[in-house]
């Protein structure tokens, strides 16, 4: 890996923490909003929200970021004492404790099902790729047609140019098609 796919990696590991603050942020600011009018449950629940979508997005490491995160936003504006990260109460370490666990959980879900969904996406665009070759294939009429459409389809699944070989009446290799690329010999 060279150094701009490095610079890049490391850009989009920053981008899914970056996005998991600023969710985990926003809940907690809105958690903190609307405290007085709601209950500390209706409070944990949108907090639990914000780790699903997190774990939805950004899969599993970024939720439990905003997890730990909006755990311990619950700490400081929730639990007894107020703005403080000491909890006196056995009542709110318990209730923390559980947001926790079943924020891990949930997070973990999402994370689950969005690496699903990836694979599922992937495996329905390879199904697409192989079912636009068996339809070029069986629409060849000629010996010529089907190299032809043989060797595109196997260009664009590999992205590269490719060559054909067909074995002549002496079992040397040949070039099935003269207007394929010219092969570099292997040493």
């Amino acid at each position: 890996m060279d150094l701009h796919q490095h610079r890049k990696a490391a850009l989009h590991l920053l981008a899914r923490h970056a996005e998991a603050i600023g969710i985990a942020a926003l809940a907690l600011s809105l958690g903190e909003a609307v405290s007085g009018r709601v209950s500390a449950a209706n409070v944990a629940l949108l907090l639990m929200l914000a780790v699903v979508l997190v774990g939805l997005r950004r899969g599993f490491v970024p939720a439990l970021l905003t997890s730990v995160l909006c755990t311990i936003g619950m700490t400081f504006f929730h639990a007894r004492p107020l703005f403080s990260f000491r909890v006196e109460e056995f009542e709110d370490l318990v209730t923390l404790g559980c947001f926790l666990v079943a924020s891990l959980l949930t997070g973990s879900l999402a994370a689950r099902f969005r690496r699903q969904l990836d694979t599922s996406s992937a495996l329905a665009e390879r199904n697409e790729r192989l079912y636009e070759v068996s339809r070029h294939l069986s629409g060849a009429r000629r010996e010529e047609e089907l190299i032809t459409s043989l060797r595109r389809s196997i260009g664009c699944a590999v992205q590269a140019e490719c060559t054909i070989l067909l074995a002549d009446a002496h079992a040397a290799l040949l070039p099935a098609d003269p207007s394929a690329p010219e092969l570099d010999p292997v040493a």
